[in-house]
């Protein structure tokens, strides 16, 4: 998520950084408020749309086919899912949270308050690679009019284990961003 959901890069970030009885937390920005009123225009946009449909889902619903009835429950709940799952978006939250001086990193997700944790062990060390899955034709046909089309990719921020595992901490179209998010990191792993 880290295309849309930024982490801070340096210590000067003191709104997103914390350190509490031995815990180092770094947590992402939240979205910025345009997206908020883009989810109320996705809100007026589906209830436009929803209005007019609710008689014939009641109908699909309550039909003898039963095909009728699972096009107009699926319809139904896809109708009460979107709202849903834009507001999820608005509200998530990620952070990570490492004890001074341990290899343990703790990245925590937040959904309306409830966290899930993921606990990653025996880190020896924090990567950053860059992966392109798929070039398009500006970038294989190298021209200058076409460059600024050209399908860069973006950069992953991997943490190696002891078993020489690789678990994913973050992504970015930026690698600058990256490195400086793995700084952090490696300052608290290390002290």
């Amino acid at each position: 998520m880290g295309l849309l959901y930024i982490m801070p890069k340096s210590e000067k970030e003191a709104n997103q950084i914390s350190s509490k009885n031995g815990n180092y937390t770094i947590s992402s920005y939240g979205l910025p408020y345009i997206f908020w009123l883009y989810y109320l225009i996705s809100l007026i946009v589906i209830s436009a749309m929803s209005l007019p449909a609710f008689p014939i889902i009641k109908k699909l619903i309550i039909a003898v086919s039963f095909v009728d009835r699972i096009m107009g429950v699926v319809t139904a709940l896809t109708l009460a899912f979107l709202p849903i799952c834009g507001l999820f978006f608005l509200v998530y939250k990620k952070s990570f949270q490492i004890k001074k001086g341990s290899n343990t990193l703790i990245i925590k997700h937040h959904f309306f308050g409830i966290k899930f944790t993921n606990k990653i062990q025996n880190i020896q060390q924090i990567n950053v690679e860059h992966f392109l899955s798929s070039p398009n034709m500006a970038k294989i046909n190298t021209n200058d009019k076409t460059k600024s089309f050209e399908n860069r990719g973006h950069f992953i921020l991997y943490a190696i284990l002891d078993d020489n595992s690789q678990v994913k901490l973050d992504r970015h179209t930026n690698k600058v961003d990256l490195i400086g998010l793995m700084n952090l990191i490696n300052t608290q792993l290390k002290a």
